[in-house]
C-alpha cells in the first residue's frame, strides 16, 4: 500500500511540473522592436521571440497584416507601414499546445514637418502674447 501511495504521489507530482512548465511556455512572448512608443519613421521593423512553433498573427489597427509561422529558434521579424497618428499592433499569437493569447503595442507616427510647423506656431503665439 505504501508503495502504491509513493507511486501516485510521483505521478502527481510529475504531472503538476508538466503542466506548470506548460503554462509558462505559454506566455513566453517578447516585443523587440518597436521598443518605443512614438517614431517618424513610416516603416516600423517588428520583431520579437516566442514559443518555437508558434504562430503569429499580426494586426495593424484592425487590420491582418502578416502571418508568422515561428521556427525553432522561436525569433520572427517583419516590417509594417504606420499611418498617421496613433497606430494600435495587435499580436495574436498560437502557441504550439493550441492555447492562443493576445498582446498589443501602440505606436505614434509623428510627422516631424507638421510636428516642427506646430511647434513654430506655438512660440510665434506665445511671443505674440508676451
Amino acid at each position: 500500500m505504501k508503495r502504491f501511495g509513493m507511486i501516485l504521489a510521483l505521478s502527481l507530482f510529475i504531472l503538476l511540473l508538466l503542466f506548470t512548465t506548460t503554462a509558462l511556455a505559454e506566455e513566453n512572448f517578447i516585443i523587440f522592436k518597436p521598443a518605443e512608443d512614438s517614431t517618424s519613421e513610416k516603416i516600423l521593423p517588428i520583431s520579437g521571440q516566442t514559443e518555437p512553433d508558434s504562430v503569429v498573427v499580426i494586426y495593424l489597427n484592425g487590420e491582418k497584416k502578416e502571418v508568422i509561422s515561428v521556427g525553432a529558434s522561436g525569433i520572427f521579424a517583419t516590417q509594417l507601414e504606420l499611418e498617421e497618428g496613433i497606430n494600435k499592433i495587435v499580436f495574436k499569437v498560437t502557441f504550439p499546445s493550441g492555447v492562443t493569447k493576445t498582446f498589443s503595442k501602440k505606436v505614434l507616427l509623428i510627422n516631424e514637418e507638421q510636428m516642427s510647423a506646430n511647434i513654430l506656431q506655438l512660440i510665434k503665439a506665445i511671443l505674440i502674447l508676451k
